[in-house]
């Protein structure tokens, strides 16, 4: 089913039965945040700069203002310092006067159809709901506003002033028009903001540092070493940079030193961890912005990296697996001299980030020997130590193959002895495996590769599908949520387009394994599952977070075992798509935002999925604003539509629309109006001229030549969607009630404003139908 997000860049107008979603979508909180962002990127300066003294000047209602008295100073000021603030951008601010026009206008409509499925108890409640919240809430805002280092803008053009004065018209309109919402709506906005400020607990959080493992054995003198410098003083931010090998262990020397830091030391050494995924630069900013959401400081890279700045406390920075040469590390530093930062590489040029650093090879023989005996829970004797001694140095020394050589002994209660004669056996398979391969492993991969293929083998075949499928995920963050979601989901999925049937049918083959008789999800087969991958040390698991990860090599070398890789890949996204709930509560916002590093790794593979797939990847890409992601898979649902259902079926119609929307978003005008301009004609020829789509696609063309200016084009369109309204549905119906509000902003924007106040006046004395 298609979606329509919220547009920072247009005018709201009415959903109608194609962008149902959006009407359930509809988030207060999401939208103020939304026309944040738009204004500050408008002005070209920090996000939410000008959206404070905007906002706090449109809360000046009649109905409002009294409860703001005691902040009108404060409001004054704050409107004050926006006149000097954006005197070096004309034209934007034009559009940001005429776009703070129209905020409320659409969030009052939006407001309708919340009211349409709210409960009797609801509306009780929050009519009883203390108005002290409103001024609280609108504090909070006005603060926040006035945290952000939103004065570095540039004040240079004195005609700004002029630029404001000729639309604060346009502002008092909005302003009056705002007055029309009842008292017990900005209630419920501002409930609903205090609500999901209160759930903050429930959603995932920042990430905290992994423990070590608890056979982490050696590396006490590079510990030492890090100990003494970070314990050190330093007039600067302190940088330490592990780097090495993948496997030899650097991730869990990290995690080892935060523990010694944190929970063995008596008080703590730093006042906070926190941990980023830093294998790409999307996983670095998702983690970083996850940090801002949990301090409740904000949505963004710059908010998270800004409150540490601001954090003058002896906090501590983990990246880890920050392996991609091209990645330019030091911009997520945060700008300051105070703080700690850790980075493990395998990347050596990470040095060049460093204050000190220590290179991560091979454990010592002794050390190696210890981590053998103890992961396989084996007295030390001479001819068990003289065994495990040729078995770790078949393996150089590194840890991860020990480990993995432990977990299979323990799990096979196999003797050192058929180890060994076993590893040698699989390496020489291995050996001519890759006999006719151009690039083959080096000896490092034949050394780890024959401890996985020998563990691999071990596993059942379900145990086996879903690490290869998880291969084509990222290798962190994979809950069971993800499974059960898709699960649920499948057996009411229906794909509008017939080439997603042989990935679809693999899909369900492979999740109905998780289910029992009763067709309900088998939580203790999955447990049973990953404790058996687990078992072996191919799969990690946190309590904390109830996430599971996957080492990045074991990761890697996962997907060499598969013999279909495309079936698999299309299985593997088929999954991703079928566990997206469009439900619209803080959990599940915050469910689809983890769902982003998953489906940016399965469209590494194949970049073209099939089209629902890429309909369902566009949606979560849209709401979280990766526009440029977004128009890329929706552009794949409109080729494929018009290839296989032809350029008039309502599906592709819908498609294109989707995408113009996309374009709204990215300020992309001329190509929004191409598009809608050809949906717009073709729905009236097909659907006729009173469609509701006809009209939808109607008033979306018109927004998009309001967005442009061009006011005499957008007011042809918007008499003909008010009057066909009007006619069809009554003069009653919120939709019509949207396209008057609409016009009269048009005719403001033309400087007629008798016409826009008497379509004002008209709006307000029609009872709203609910």
């Amino acid at each position: 089913m298609p979606f329509t997000t919220f547009s920072n860049n247009t005018r709201l107008t009415p959903a109608t039965s194609s962008n149902r979603f959006a009407d359930a979508a509809i988030d207060v909180p999401s939208l103020i945040a939304n026309v944040a962002k738009g204004i500050g990127n408008a002005a070209g300066c920090a996000p939410a700069s000008m959206a404070g003294s905007i906002i706090i000047r449109m809360l000046q209602s009649l109905k409002v203002r009294r409860r703001l008295a005691s902040l009108k100073m404060l409001s004054e000021n704050l409107s004050s310092a926006l006149d000097q603030e954006i005197k070096s951008n004309k034209e934007a601010c034009r559009q940001l006067a005429l776009r703070a026009a129209s905020f409320w206008i659409g969030l009052r409509d939006r407001m309708e159809g919340k009211w349409k499925d709210a409960s009797p108890t609801l509306v009780a409640d929050i009519e009883e709901f203390n108005k002290s919240a409103v001024l609280d809430s609108t504090r909070m805002v006005m603060e926040r506003a006035m945290q952000l280092s939103w004065m570095q803008c540039a004040l240079r053009n004195s005609e700004i002033a002029g630029d404001l004065a000729d639309h604060s018209l346009m502002l008092e309109h909005a302003i009056r028009l705002f007055d029309s919402v009842s008292l017990t709506e900005i209630r419920y906005a501002m409930t609903k903001l205090t609500l999901n400020q209160a759930s903050t607990a429930r959603k995932p959080g920042h990430k905290r540092c992994p423990p070590p493992s608890d056979i982490f054995t050696g590396r006490a003198d590079i510990l030492s070493r890090m100990h003494d410098f970070f314990a050190a003083e330093w007039n600067r931010q302190r940088v330490y940079v592990l780097y090495g090998l993948g496997g030899a262990g650097k991730s869990q020397l990290a995690y080892k030193f935060v523990q010694e830091c944190q929970m063995d030391a008596q008080p703590s050494q730093f006042s906070d961890a926190f941990f980023v995924d830093a294998s790409t630069t999307d996983t670095i900013e998702a983690d970083l912005k996850n940090i801002a959401l949990a301090e409740g400081v904000g949505d963004s890279v710059w908010d998270a990296t800004s409150w540490l700045v601001g954090r003058h406390e002896n906090w501590l920075l983990l990246f880890n697996n920050a392996d991609d040469a091209s990645l330019n590390l030091r911009t997520y530093f945060p700008a300051c001299s105070h703080g700690n930062i850790i980075v493990m590489s395998r990347n050596r040029d990470m040095r060049n980030h460093a204050t000190q650093s220590s290179p991560i090879s091979e454990m010592t023989e002794k050390d190696a020997m210890d981590l053998l005996l103890k992961m396989t829970e084996t007295d030390h004797n001479d001819k068990v130590e003289a065994v495990a001694r040729e078995i770790v140095k078949e393996f150089k020394y590194l840890a991860l193959a020990v480990v993995q050589a432990g977990a299979y002994m323990k799990r096979t209660e196999c003797s050192f002895t058929v180890y060994l004669d076993l590893y040698r056996q699989h390496r020489e398979e291995l050996l001519e495996e890759y006999r006719d391969e151009v690039q083959k492993p080096d000896d490092y991969e034949w050394t780890v590769y024959t401890t996985w293929a020998m563990s691999f083998k071990q596993l059942g075949l379900l145990a086996q599908e879903f690490l290869q499928i998880c291969s084509f995920m990222h290798h962190e963050g994979i809950s069971e949520a993800i499974f059960k979601n898709a699960t649920r989901n499948i057996d009411m999925f229906e794909p509008v387009i017939p080439d997603l049937e042989t990935d679809l049918r693999m899909c369900k083959a492979f999740l109905g394994n998780f289910r029992r008789p009763d067709r309900v999800w088998d939580t203790l087969l999955f447990k049973r599952v990953i404790t058996e991958i687990r078992s072996y040390s191919l799969m990690d698991f946190a309590p904390e977070s109830q996430m599971l990860s996957i080492h990045p090599l074991v990761h890697s070398w996962s997907r060499t075992t598969i013999t279909n890789v495309t079936s698999t890949v299309g299985c593997t996204q088929c999954v991703l798509r079928m566990s997206v709930n469009w439900q619209f509560g803080s959990e599940d916002y915050a469910f689809r935002r983890t769902l982003l590093p998953h489906m940016a790794e399965a469209l590494k593979e194949n970049a073209n999925p099939r089209s629902d797939v890429a309909s369902g990847f566009g949606l979560v890409y849209a709401e979280a604003g990766r526009w440029e992601a977004a128009r890329r898979l929706r552009l794949v649902v409109v080729e494929t539509s018009r290839r296989v259902l032809g350029g008039e079926h309502p599906d592709t119609l819908r498609a294109m629309a989707n995408l113009a929307s996309i374009f709204r978003d990215q300020g992309r005008w001329m190509d929004a109006e191409s598009l809608e301009a050809v949906v717009m004609e073709t729905r009236r020829r097909v659907l006729g001229e009173e469609h509701p789509d006809t009209l939808s696609t109607m008033a979306n063309l018109a927004s998009t030549f309001w967005n442009q200016g061009r006011w005499k084009e957008a007011e042809s369109l918007e008499v003909a969607v008010m009057e066909t309204r009007q006619r069809v549905l009554g003069e009653e119906h919120p939709d019509t009630l949207t396209a008057m509000n609409n016009l009269a902003m048009t005719y403001r924007a033309l400087g007629r404003l008798q016409e826009a106040e008497h379509l004002d006046e008209e709006a307000r004395n029609h009872p709203r139908q609910v």
